[in-house]
């Protein structure tokens, strides 16, 4: 009799052994996965404003290169964010984006290509913002931020400010602005700089593409203005 109960209780025993073990395991797997971070898709393909927004602002900021590439011509319904820290490419892909009177702002430390991957008609219009009336970039005193514009095309886009200016693309405080390739075309500034503002502590270079017809409706800087010392034109 003393030998059957040993044998029972040892028989529970080993199946609470067994049950504390699954139990263990399942945790293991199911709380990671429960708190785990979400994939990141590194290339987006997008057609409504929503989804444009969404991929754009959403990117992460650990260094993850993110392509957003345009699947149909999107209107924008407020401006568009490039967040700080974030490497963000928008591929048009021979469609339009049209900002509809806002701009695109881009943070510190990022790095945002504009491109067109179709044979060509991609394009960015009808921008519009005191200064950038396609592109603000402002990073601050402690961070840097790099634009591309390697194809594509940007016009019609304004910049509405007696103060400032960029009827495209506006840079103050470690901006940097590269033109590979594209083109801006019928941008005015109502004060200075009909295409690209170079304000403190930023830079322009461009190594190809065209800048036509923009102009700075008060002063100066039809194509470009360089506003301080501290700026640059390469």
């Amino acid at each position: 009799m003393k030998e059957y109960q040993e044998h029972h209780m040892l028989k529970k025993w080993k199946k609470k052994l067994l049950s504390f073990a699954l139990a263990f395991v399942m945790t293991a797997v199911i709380i990671p996965t429960l708190f785990a971070t979400p994939a990141y898709a590194a290339e987006y393909k997008v057609s409504t404003w929503a989804e444009l927004s969404n991929a754009v602002t959403t990117a992460p900021t650990d260094g993850t290169a993110v392509t957003v590439q345009l699947a149909g011509n999107i209107t924008a319904e407020a401006q568009l964010i490039i967040n700080a820290r974030t490497k963000v490419t928008l591929d048009l892909s021979g469609k339009t984006l049209n900002l509809n009177g806002h701009n695109i702002g881009v943070g510190g430390n990022v790095t945002f290509t504009i491109k067109d991957s179709a044979s060509g008609g991609g394009t960015i219009t009808g921008g519009s913002a005191e200064s950038g009336g396609c592109i603000s970039s402002v990073p601050g005193d402690n961070a840097e931020s790099y634009i591309y514009l390697e194809s594509g095309t940007i016009q019609n886009c304004t910049a509405t400010t007696t103060t400032w200016g960029g009827g495209a693309v506006y840079l103050n405080k470690h901006g940097r602005f590269i033109m590979d390739g594209g083109t801006i075309k019928d941008c005015t500034a109502e004060n200075i700089g009909g295409a690209v503002y170079v304000n403190s502590r930023s830079s322009f270079t461009m190594n190809g593409g065209t800048i036509t017809g923009c102009q700075a409706k008060t002063k100066w800087g039809g194509a470009v203005f360089v506003a301080e010392t501290s700026a640059s034109v390469n």
